[in-house]
């Protein structure tokens, strides 16, 4: 929010320089950016948090300095009143959706001569960044500046039958905006004539029905637009201005007609024109002011420090609260129209303490501090991120929506769950796997030309069934070096975790997937995750170039599974015996299956590991059989193990895998 200091100067003159003022209001919690000499005037810059939309005006912001400084505010007077009604003899007003825009007023303004605006209109318009056009533009945009609510001037001649209608767009509705673009407007609240419509009611207005030098009579717009409604229809266009920005954040209802009386006065004095002497206004009446109990006492309760009944009853008659009934230090306070973010007790607390001063406030002189304890969840983190970190893979952040089709790999079963004030582009619903976001994160890479990314992600995903909603932590892996480098890194993965002995690869197929290059991951028989190359249609529906491995696990289980703790094992004083073994056998034989034939057929207590080293298929081996070879270590924990003992394990090795597989020593 940006004003002149000489602006803010005509409703609160300080007679201070415009540093201390500024100094001021950052202390009593109106944040200000900057204060840049121009000109003899100083431009003020405020930061504005959501909930004070009372501050995005010149008025605003003088109510405050006017607290802060303890010197009066004089309002700029308006001597328009006009007779409301909801129709005139000749136009009619027909809001369609009135949940979507609980005011609106019309006013139509006859006589204008347009042409350039007041020298001061122009100069502190333009001190802020905004382009003079004319003077009836320029003043709409004065008064936006100058008390926070949004006004739009329709050339009348330019629209037809006489009617303002506030609805829904229709499908197949397109609207040209003011900044020459096209909209689609189906679905958005519009403003339409007889025909067609002429702005995205609290955006922006139709280029055809827009304000020229040509312009003798207008209808003048000022309303009350749902903020949710403004927000999301600004998203999806992707389109934003300085009306929008202060609907979305909401505006004072009491200030509609205000502004729209402020602005037929300027038009008046600025250009020349007549009001009719009948307006179009939706509302009967005005709005009760909302109530608020107020304990006196807790403003020490909270801030832990007396603050004067009568202190704390000048600030916030001076910041527009009113105090109707005092009833042995219970207040029943009136809300003004502005301050929609005061709610509670608390929330004038919070408006006592700013103006009177933080730094009149006492800290505590203690507060107790305790160490938070690393849990299980943490810790698998840690390991997971370290193990793929260390494999050669980059953790990315991902966002947690997506606008691919739920079919389209998802890790949880059930409905996607649709995101409200989606933009059309990406936010359409919730992801319900991590596939999707990761194959997104390798793209963007291959974009900035990385041939090859290896990543993974730890994050959730989301459903919905029929017992409600669902969420679930998932861990994705994505590696450009083929199925044994991504297997060899979850394997690292998983031995940090103490689970690498529970776990068996299993053939699979997953739509996404090519099958026969799909492995299912079991843990202790139960499946908690899925690897293997991208399918093609995977790849051409994400931009790849190349298609990468992926895997996707349930992060959950590892935590649940997994065993941290290491147990102290004495170094081998003992000498141990290893056996390199080659054996011919059917080609369909699994590995895993070998290796637990192995472990079953060795001696007890002397088999240390098994090693896996070579497979070859080819001249010298019959058709459809295969050779495995593999190392055997074997090591006794009280003695030193003979050739005689060694080459018995390992003959009954042999035998054991001869009987089970037909394997035969190559």
């Amino acid at each position: 929010m940006k004003f002149t200091y000489d602006w803010l100067s005509e409703y609160c003159r300080t007679g201070l320089p415009a540093a201390e003022v500024a100094a001021l209001l950052t202390r009593a919690g109106v944040k200000v950016e900057s204060v840049e000499a121009r000109d003899g005037d100083a431009v003020i810059e405020l930061e504005i948090t959501a909930n004070r939309p009372d501050c995005l005006s010149v008025l605003g912001v003088a109510r405050e300095v006017s607290v802060v400084t303890g010197k009066p505010m004089q309002e700029p007077g308006v001597r328009i009143d006009t007779t409301r009604s909801f129709r005139s003899p000749d136009w009619m007003l027909d809001v369609q959706a009135p949940e979507l825009c609980p005011r609106y007023v019309g006013r139509i303004v006859k006589g204008l001569k347009v042409g350039a605006s007041p020298a001061v209109i122009r100069r502190r318009l333009e001190a802020i960044g905004l382009r003079a056009v004319n003077n009836v533009v320029d003043i709409t945009n004065y008064v936006l500046y100058e008390s926070g609510q949004p006004l739009h001037a329709f050339d009348l001649n330019k629209l037809s039958g006489k009617s303002i209608l506030v609805r829904r767009g229709n499908a197949g509705e397109k609207m040209r905006a003011i900044d020459g673009r096209e909209y689609d407007v189906a679905g958005a609240l519009v403003i339409a004539d007889a025909e067609k419509p002429v702005a995205i009611a609290g955006v922006m207005g139709g280029r055809d029905t827009e304000v020229t030098e040509a312009t003798t009579e207008i209808l003048l717009e000022s309303a009350v637009f749902d903020p949710l409604s403004v927000r999301r229809t600004s998203m999806k266009l992707g389109l934003a201005s300085d009306s929008s920005y202060r609907f979305q954040r909401g505006v004072d209802p009491a200030r509609v007609d205000w502004a729209s009386r402020r602005a037929v006065a300027m038009f008046r004095e600025h250009a020349g024109a007549r009001p009719e002497s009948v307006h179009l206004d939706t509302a009967s009446q005005a709005e009760p002011k909302r109530q608020v109990q107020f304990h006196v006492a807790s403003v020490a309760r909270v801030l832990g420090r007396e603050v004067e009944p009568a202190m704390s009853r000048k600030i916030l008659e001076a910041l527009g609260f009113e105090i109707r009934e005092d009833m042995d230090g219970i207040w029943r306070i009136a809300i003004p129209s502005w301050r929609a973010d005061v709610a509670q007790d608390v929330d004038l607390v919070e408006e006592i303490a700013r103006v009177y001063g933080y730094d009149r406030i006492p800290a505590t002189p203690r507060v107790a501090v305790a160490l938070s304890q690393r849990q299980p969840w943490d810790e698998v983190g840690r390991a997971v991120r370290e193990a793929l970190c260390a494999a050669g893979h980059d953790e990315v952040l991902t966002m947690s929506f997506t606008g691919r089709h739920a079919a389209e790999a998802p890790a949880l079963a059930g409905e996607p769950v649709g995101v409200l004030g989606k933009t059309g582009r990406r936010e359409e619903q919730m992801r319900m796997g991590l596939v999707p976001s990761i194959l997104d994160a390798v793209r963007t890479h291959e974009a900035y030309g990385e041939k090859g990314a290896d990543l993974f992600e730890i994050a959730k995903v989301y459903a919905r069934d029929a017992r409600g909603f669902s969420e679930k932590t998932m861990l994705a892996v994505a590696g450009s070096r083929g199925f044994p480098a991504l297997k060899g890194a979850l394997e690292n993965a998983f031995g940090r975790l103490g689970v690498l002995t529970g776990i068996l690869w299993r053939p699979a197929e997953r739509a996404h997937l090519v099958p026969g290059r799909t492995a299912a991951i079991l843990h202790q028989g139960r499946e908690i995750g899925v690897a293997g190359e991208v399918a093609e249609a995977l790849a051409v529906a994400h931009d790849l170039r190349l298609r990468p491995h992926v895997a996707e696990i349930d992060f959950e289980a590892l935590v649940e599974a997994s065993r941290l703790a290491r147990r102290f094992t004495e170094f081998p004083t003992l000498p141990a015996v290893r056996r390199d073994v080659a054996i011919v056998l059917d080609r369909g034989v699994a590995w895993r299956d070998v290796e637990s034939e192995v472990r079953a057929a060795a001696p007890a207590g002397i088999l240390e590991s098994i090693d896996f080293f070579d497979l070859y298929e080819g001249k010298g081996i019959p058709a459809g059989r295969k050779s495995v070879a593999f190392t055997v270590t074997l090591r006794a924990p009280d003695r030193t193990l003979t050739s005689v003992e060694a080459d018995a394990a390992i003959q009954g090795i042999v035998k054991a895998l001869g009987s089970k597989f037909a394997a035969v020593l190559r």
